[in-house]
């Protein structure tokens, strides 16, 4: 089974869950479809011609580069093989592990850290409550 190659990525820009159609060649046999890394949910794969593939991929933000991924190994990164999520940052759910104190005057102004994961760059608003 040869490498897998990505062609093209339509639309090359969108929100999930809308979904994405991938096209290249030897796509027949793909068991992944990556954006930036993260696994997209396929949908549906063209198994006679192995031309496309069709996935949702995962939430995410920026411009990033789609890999298909086979038994044989990963497409190449090319400047078409790009696909930019539009509408603002769309990361999973933050966690927090801890709030640093965890108690303080009802009128606020104290200064608070909050350790955990998941939280996005150059956001500057937290609610409490």
């Amino acid at each position: 089974m040869p490498v897998p190659t990505v062609t093209s990525v339509v639309p090359s820009a969108g929100q999930p869950p809308s979904p994405v159609l991938i096209i290249g060649t030897n796509l027949a046999g793909v068991t992944a479809v990556n954006f930036g890394g993260y696994p997209s949910t396929i949908l549906q794969t063209d198994r006679v011609l192995g031309t496309w593939v069709y996935v949702v991929p995962p939430r995410y933000y920026g411009t990033v580069d789609v890999t298909a991924v086979n038994p044989s190994g990963t497409s190449a990164v090319t400047p078409r093989t790009r696909y930019t999520y539009v509408g603002g940052p769309v990361p999973g759910r933050p966690t927090v592990t801890s709030v640093t104190p965890n108690s303080g005057p009802a009128s606020g102004g104290q200064t608070v850290v909050i350790t955990g994961t998941g939280f996005v760059p150059g956001v500057t608003q937290v609610i409490f409550g």
